[in-house]
């Protein structure tokens, strides 16, 4: 009934040596819930080869010591938000501004897959992201991909604050660079380039219909929000 435990805590006690079904040697992880339950894990590797693992993952468990340690480092600092992407106090997945100052307010256990849930404030509402932490295949979210310690926009002095207050809240006008619609959208998904004129042009699409046209770097045309805009 491993249900009847979501959201607790577990603790570790000890762990002892077994015989699998197939005759080798494995282990059994034994633990106490708050309660003071016995919980059993087992693990089809024997103790000598256990203890030389750098590390052990238990599955649908989240280590208290690691979430203790992001709080130390992170509540009460003042970061850049670098993702558009955020979870709104009813759970929806929203889109937000980015690169922008954020204070986070507290850190607390996430879910297996994203082992911390850090929610910050943003401009007087409370958002929350999840976060990986290590070097794991599974840790795709680490703190680089969603924070920065220093003003992004001082990496691109070049760019105007208008310009950089549209890419904060993903949106362009045309006018932008190329290079400042990347910023703003991401990525497209196709690139083409037209051949047939005088002038470099190339065309960008987005997964989610959006058009870009580009002269010689620059935004000429789009028709991002359902209308096409040729107006600077």
């Amino acid at each position: 009934k491993a249900d009847s435990f979501l959201g607790s805590s577990i603790y570790f006690v000890k762990y002892k040596t077994i015989t699998s079904i197939t005759g080798n040697k494995s282990t059994e992880l034994v633990f106490l819930s708050q309660d003071g339950d016995s919980l059993f894990y087992h693990i089809n590797t024997n103790p000598i080869d256990l203890k030389n693992l750098d590390n052990l993952e238990i599955p649908f468990t989240i280590q208290k010591s690691l979430v203790d340690e992001v709080k130390k480092c992170l509540v009460n600092k003042r970061l850049y938000i670098i993702t558009p992407n955020r979870y709104d106090s009813l759970d929806n997945l929203i889109t937000s501004r980015k690169f922008v100052p954020i204070i986070i307010k507290d850190v607390v256990p996430g879910n297996s897959i994203y082992p911390i849930k850090l929610i910050f404030n943003d401009n007087g509402q409370l958002y929350y992201l999840y976060m990986t932490v290590g070097n794991q295949i599974q840790a795709t979210r680490n703190f680089e991909k969603l924070f920065s310690i220093t003003n992004p926009h001082d990496k691109y002095p070049h760019i105007s604050k208008n310009h950089w207050d549209k890419i904060s809240n993903n949106s362009i006008v045309v006018g932008m660079t190329s290079e400042e619609c990347q910023l703003s959208l991401g990525s497209p998904s196709v690139v083409t380039n037209i051949t047939d004129t005088d002038i470099p042009t190339k065309t960008w699409e987005y997964e989610d219909g959006t058009i870009l046209h580009f002269e010689n770097g620059i935004l000429i045309k789009t028709n991002k929000n359902n209308r096409w805009n040729l107006n600077f």
